[in-house]
């Protein structure tokens, strides 16, 4: 997709523009992964991400799988997607079944994941020893009560884990033990609030999770999906950066969406506002709008936000230093390298780490600009913050519908 010369101009309007954001995905499969286990369980506002649409194929080919039937699922590049179903898989007696996906999605980091799963009972058969893809996995059920994982473990898989430790013949109480400085603890937060919606009973804290009820098993509720607040970012960064109002439709600021902390974020560091009125979150510029402020920020709980932010630094030329970012360089592509390459486009100079960007100098920034998007959602979205100060490209626009299928119909409309 090219930003026209046209669509560069800002839209010279007092009123808020709003702006339709898609349903959370992070909410989306993991009650999709409930439903599955208690099928009254009806969701309303079912997010149309990739993500999403590839678990609920993957769930519905396990729903029709015959026994000693081996079907084959496809997971694309979603690493939630694959994280969530093969959870569920491996702890399903005398389930059988392939798992595809893309080449970029077996080299993020899943070793201990498999091995996790196959010390749980499960037999894991890898295609060879150069292409996890496709992988066969038989499950088996769950046996142990109180398991430890090792500190390498994502936050997704503890996520993936906790979910599929409701399913109806698991004995309670069920125990996870993990790091107490877990990256992207927020998620588990989020994990262990959907399963209290359920009517489960549990316990989380720094360093382990614990079920001790679950649902009834004829449970019947209907779960509403709200708006996805890591979809927000990307908003609330163009509000800073254009200077306007926007109306985010069907987002809350009492969620429990981990990336809900960018509020105070963008309060602090981006003078913007954010108040809650009937339809959603209504942002605003205050009048003292920061520009000259260095921006510090770790953010470890989440870690999905950090390309909006440096690009948002990088578009009014300050001082910023990212940290916490360790899971960056195993996503959809290594986002810090990634982000390294396509501010330096724009005449931002950066030094990136294991777990860091920070910003060393400025030069004056071109008029046009294509960027590459590594196959990464994130990647477009972020750098399409430069459009209000010069034309741009992608090499892939499209990539969006990994979490925001009608983006760029929201984006143009903070245009004339």
């Amino acid at each position: 997709m090219e930003i026209s010369e046209f669509s560069m101009r800002l839209r010279n309007t007092e009123n808020p523009i709003s702006i339709q954001l898609p349903s959370s995905k992070s909410l989306s499969n993991r009650y999709l992964i409930l439903q599955h286990f208690y099928p009254k369980i009806s969701i309303e506002n079912l997010s149309k991400a990739d993500d999403t649409v590839l678990l609920q194929n993957a769930l519905e080919i396990l729903k029709k799988a015959k026994q000693n039937d081996i079907s084959t699922v496809f997971m694309g590049y979603s690493g939630t997607a694959f994280r969530f179903f093969l959870a569920l898989v491996a702890g399903t007696e005398n389930l059988s079944i392939f798992i595809d996906g893309e080449k970029r999605l077996g080299q993020r980091p899943i070793e201990d994941l498999l091995k996790l799963v196959e010390d749980l009972g499960a037999e894991i058969e890898p295609s060879s020893m150069d292409n996890l893809f496709p992988l066969f996995v038989k499950g088996k059920r769950w046996t142990k009560q109180d398991i430890s994982l090792p500190k390498t473990l994502s936050s997704q898989f503890i996520s993936a884990l906790m979910l599929a430790s409701v399913r109806p013949e698991m004995q309670v109480p069920f125990r996870i033990n993990f790091n107490p400085n877990q990256t992207s603890y927020s998620y588990i937060e989020m994990t262990a609030q959907v399963l209290r919606e359920v009517g489960c009973d549990v316990t989380l804290e720094k360093s382990f999770f614990e079920l001790r009820k679950k649902p009834i098993h004829s449970l019947s509720k209907t779960i509403a999906i709200e708006a996805d607040w890591s979809s927000a970012t990307f908003f609330y960064s163009l509000a800073a950066a254009g200077k306007f109002s926007i109306i985010l439709e069907g987002l809350y600021l009492n969620s429990f969406q981990g990336d809900s902390k960018i509020v105070e974020i963008f309060s602090t560091f981006f003078s913007i506002q954010s108040i809650q009125i009937v339809s959603g979150i209504h942002i605003y510029p205050t009048k003292k709008f920061i520009t000259e402020q260095s921006v510090h920020i770790n953010l470890e709980n989440m870690p999905d936000a950090a390309q909006a932010i440096a690009c948002l630094c990088a578009f009014q030329s300050r001082e910023f230093h990212l940290t916490g970012l360790e899971s960056l360089p195993f996503k959809e592509t290594d986002r810090l390298k990634a982000l390294q390459t396509e501010l330096d486009k724009i005449g931002c100079f950066t030094e990136i780490g294991s777990n860091f960007i920070k910003s060393l100098g400025y030069s004056s920034m071109p008029k046009v600009v294509t960027f590459n998007t590594y196959e990464d959602h994130r990647m477009a979205m972020a750098l399409s913050i430069f459009g209000l100060k010069m034309k741009i490209s992608f090499d892939d626009s499209g990539v969006v519908s990994k979490s925001f299928p009608h983006f760029w119909e929201e984006y143009q409309k903070c245009f004339a």
